[in-house]
């Protein structure tokens, strides 16, 4: 393209929010993504993606006068979001909490990919929810989207896993069993961790995890924790034969599903081989350096 068509070319802008968000891998995660798809060539449009600090006490003004394009919702800010925007679509309804917004027409509208991520994750290691006995351990936002997400697309069974008896009858009525037991897991062809126990940074893990013996030979373990790569569960889930991965394909997949409802090119392009391997393989290095 010629200098002067360059100069006029518009710029996309895309951020992802939270508090705190220094952390966040999104950046890297579309900006790789953007030099793959090669977008500034195809469609004439540059991209830019920033990382964008937002308080909870700022955040509905941030609402009322961004001029982004575009961004993804970081904690604390996902349920939050869900509820101050005017319009929220898809996922997100079964959630109640927002982790992507677009301008579409001049108004914000909220969407939630981290749902349909997680589960192209799964599928890419041959596991569905359809049919299956799926375990889900956390109560809170993330435990949330999983089952109802789970129930949604046809699960025979999703049990719900953790201390809070309350905070699981709001998720899914008649849905909780109480503490990951061997007992609890019985028969289960999932079991989904959904909360940050084994976190780098936390100060808190799985105090025991013999409640694995519990699962089938051919059970499934994944882990939304994807720092450190090797939590103590999926060495203890692997160290019993069981199938088990970390959630970086889950930011990936997430990401990718944000990047089609930007406009950056259609879901059937941007979810394949070639732009997961690229994105995931950037993500990988920068967390390997990071060690």
């Amino acid at each position: 393209m010629e200098n002067g068509e360059n100069s006029q070319m518009r710029t996309k802008r895309f951020a992802v929010i939270g508090d705190p968000v220094g952390h966040s891998l999104s950046p890297l995660l579309h900006r790789t993504v953007y030099k793959a798809v090669d977008f500034y060539e195809k469609i004439g449009v540059q991209a830019s993606y920033e990382k964008q600090r937002v308080t909870p006490e700022a955040l509905a003004a941030f609402l009322s006068d961004t001029e982004l394009d575009g961004f993804n919702v970081t904690i604390p800010h996902k349920e939050r979001v869900y509820a101050l925007l005017p319009e929220a679509r898809g996922d997100a309804a079964l959630a109640g909490a927002v982790n992507t917004v677009v301008r579409e027409e001049g108004r914000m509208v909220g969407y939630n990919t981290d749902m349909g991520g997680l589960l192209k994750a799964l599928q890419s290691f041959g596991a569905e929810y359809k049919d299956a006995v799926v375990c889900v351990f956390g109560t809170g936002g993330a435990a949330r989207g999983i089952a109802r997400k789970a129930a949604a697309e046809g699960a025979r069974e999703v049990r719900i896993l953790g201390r809070s008896k309350e905070k699981a009858e709001a998720i899914l009525p008649g849905a909780f069993l109480g503490m990951p037991t061997a007992q609890t897991l019985r028969g289960a062809d999932l079991f989904l961790n959904a909360t940050p126990l084994g976190m780098t940074g936390m100060t808190e893990d799985f105090a025991d995890l013999s409640f694995l013996n519990g699962l089938p030979a051919q059970a499934f373990v994944y882990d939304l924790v994807y720092t450190p790569a090797e939590t103590r569960l999926l060495a203890a889930a692997r160290a019993c034969g069981l199938r088990a991965e970390n959630g970086l394909s889950m930011l990936v997949w997430q990401g990718l599903l944000s990047d089609a409802l930007f406009g950056i090119a259609p879901a059937q392009t941007l979810l394949t081989p070639e732009y997961y391997g690229a994105a995931y393989a950037a993500l990988r290095k920068e967390l390997t350096q990071k060690k």
